[in-house]
């Protein structure tokens, strides 16, 4: 019986655990979740065992909010032994094609100690693999291996066309030493995950203009500085002085809730610390207004029920739109650079 294997952030383990019974149910599956605190993975365990492989094919990471990865389990093994850890793994895979493998452990401290093990396994294991033929390039799946220790592993597969090729699903960015914060790497991030190379090619560029709500001390500011964009910065707290001093920058010291642009920009972005409700609503209005076409914004999470209170946010967000008749691209996830809070993404695409 096939399960599904989620990574998440630490601690969100009842996010992500509540997304994927959410979403199984609209495809009319169910089942149940398994799953530690703070051990950064969900296990998910349709009651149909027919259940599992379907739910996999039909659920690409994109869709999911807390998820980081999405893997189709074939099975957990407790006790390897030191002499062979291999045939027993290949065992559960024998007769299946991946076109590379990825040696992984939990993004927590007990897991983070594994990561030297894996390093010294990765090689005989993939000679084995490619004497088996097991690896071949043009498959359509890629082999993971979630290591706890040195003797406890589930072996697991993912779609490349809808999985993260990131190892343990993260995104590692460097942040310049230039950045005011280290917020500036949730904004990258977010353009890196959120679009493609042709799309930041194409709405990330000089000519463009961005408004940035709550900017002090200016880390988002910078990388749309960055992306040579000019920008109006909200805030009524300072802005870095060298940010400023790139000429590409207009501070405003003004309550980013109240602000108001002289003219439409092709951006708008926002990291204030409030409520979701309140700042979708203000989303909304920039949408609604026409000041904008294209948002980046983040929602602060509470510490119990975030789940529900993002469902419920985003919804409010689009049918506000729909009652204005705008129809917009939207995707959400918490992103490896957030903390308590995730990344939404809103393109417009059309008035019907």
């Amino acid at each position: 019986m096939a399960s599904l294997l989620l990574y998440c952030r630490a601690g969100f383990e009842n996010d992500c655990a509540a997304e994927i019974i959410d979403y199984a149910q609209q495809l009319n599956i169910f089942g149940y979740c398994k799953s530690v605190e703070n051990s950064a993975y969900v296990e998910f365990i349709p009651h149909n065992p027919s259940d599992g492989d379907r739910l996999w094919k039909k659920t690409p990471l994109e869709q999911l909010i807390f998820a980081r990865q999405v893997l189709k389990c074939y099975g957990y093994l407790s006790d390897l032994s030191e002499e062979d850890r291999i045939n027993p793994i290949y065992d559960l895979i024998q007769g299946e094609h991946y076109n590379d493998v990825m040696l992984e452990y939990t993004d927590t401290n007990d897991g983070k100690s594994v990561s030297k093990f894996c390093k010294k396994f990765s090689g005989p294991l993939e000679r084995f693999l490619n004497k088996q033929t097991a690896i071949r390039k043009k498959s359509n799946q890629r082999l993971h291996l979630m290591f706890l220790d040195s003797k406890r592993v589930y072996v697991c597969a993912a779609l490349v066309a809808q999985s993260s090729s990131e190892l343990m699903g993260i995104k590692r960015l460097k942040c310049s030493p230039r950045a005011p914060s280290r917020s500036a790497l949730k904004l990258e991030e977010a353009f890196v995950t959120f679009l493609t190379n042709e799309e930041r090619q194409r709405f990330l560029k000089a000519g463009k203009t961005g408004v940035d709500l709550g900017a002090a001390p200016g880390g988002w500011t910078f990388i749309l500085v960055e992306h040579n964009l000019r920008v109006s910065a909200v805030d009524n707290g300072p802005m870095q002085s060298e940010l400023m001093a790139t000429g590409k920058v207009e501070h405003y010291r003004e309550d980013g809730f109240k602000f108001k642009p002289q003219r439409p920009v092709d951006w708008l972005v926002c990291d204030m610390v409030e409520k979701p409700q309140m700042v979708v609503k203000r989303m909304a209005h920039w949408f609604v207004q026409g000041w904008t076409d294209r948002a980046v914004f983040n929602l602060k999470l509470p510490m119990k029920k975030r789940y529900g209170i993002v469902s419920e946010a985003l919804e409010d967000f689009l049918e506000e739109l729909d009652r204005h008749n705008i129809q917009v691209e939207l995707k959400a996830r918490q992103l490896y650079h957030d903390r308590e809070e995730i990344t939404v993404y809103a393109a417009r695409i059309k008035e019907y």
